[in-house]
């Protein structure tokens, strides 16, 4: 598969070319079929374009880690790179050492607190939320439709 040319010739128009052939693809007339190929090209170049990422975060990092730096300037350009390394905590096994150290008053309460906070999310459950706003306008009032992206999935060797 080859490269999905484009044109953009406003903010919200994009004019696509046929990969193979270079002619102007009309969305409106092509088939689905059509349309189907050239998500998956799109697909294929996405893919291509992650593993060339990869290939080069690999490589930029082996300079860095070869300087001693995780930010390389050179010709006008910043490259900052990540540790290759990150702590992970135990966090029950770090709340117990916290609350001895604070018990054994080698610790203040409020650092305690500083350094482990609580974290609560809340989700909203789409089924019990349903039933209940059928019920209760109060809760269908707590609820927006808001307009999201799409995207289409296109598989080889369906149909």
């Amino acid at each position: 598969m080859s490269h999905l040319p484009i044109l953009r010739p406003s903010a919200d128009e994009v004019v696509l070319f046929h990969p193979e052939t270079g002619e102007q693809v009309d969305l409106l007339a092509a088939t689905v079929d059509d349309l189907a190929y050239l998500r998956d090209v799109i697909r294929a170049a996405e893919e291509d374009q992650r593993i060339a990422k990869q290939a080069l975060d690999l490589e930029l990092h082996r300079r860095m880690d070869r300087d001693n730096t995780l930010t390389l300037k050179v010709a006008g350009w910043e490259i900052t790179g990540k540790s290759a390394t990150t702590f992970e905590w135990d966090v029950n096994a770090l709340e117990a050492a916290l609350k001895g150290l604070v018990d054994e008053g080698d610790l203040s309460d409020d650092a305690a607190r500083r350094a482990l906070k609580p974290v609560i999310t809340l989700k909203p459950m789409a089924g019990d939320l349903k039933k209940l706003a059928a019920r209760f306008p109060v809760v269908e009032g707590c609820r927006a439709e808001v307009p999201q992206a799409r995207r289409a999935t296109v598989k080889r060797g369906a149909a």
